[in-house]
This record gives structure tokens, sequence and C-alpha cells, in this order.
């Protein structure tokens, strides 16, 4: 089963790399990658620990591009 979901998640994201790729200029798409990528991330952090990143965790983030 662990398979067969790796396989289906793999495999979409050449067919939304094509759709996006259609849609946005790359440069734009990497954001939005990025952007929703990091949104996923910010809620599974706020999610398993509560924690809450402080305004100098998120200068630091802004100013590396981490």
């Amino acid at each position: 089963m662990a398979f067969a979901a790796v396989y289906v998640v793999w495999g979409s994201t050449y067919l939304a790399i094509r759709i996006g790729i259609e849609s946005f200029p790359p440069l734009i798409l990497a954001g939005l990658r990025h952007i929703i990528v990091a949104l996923f991330l910010y809620s599974v952090l706020r999610g398993k620990t509560g924690i809450r990143p402080t305004a100098a965790n998120w200068r630091t983030a802004v100013v590396s591009g981490a």
C-alpha cells in the first residue's frame, strides 16, 4: 500500500509540473511551490508541537530565505 501511495504521489508531480509550467512562468511556479510547502510545514509544526515561531525566528527566515 505504501508503494502504491509513493507511485501515485511521485507520478502526479509530472502532471502538476506540466500544468504549472503552462499556467505560470517558471520562477513564479517555484515561488508558489515554496509558499505552499512553507504553509504546510508551518501547520505540521503547530499541530505536532504547538510552538509558534518568534519574531526573531521569522526575521532570520526571511533574511536567509529559509
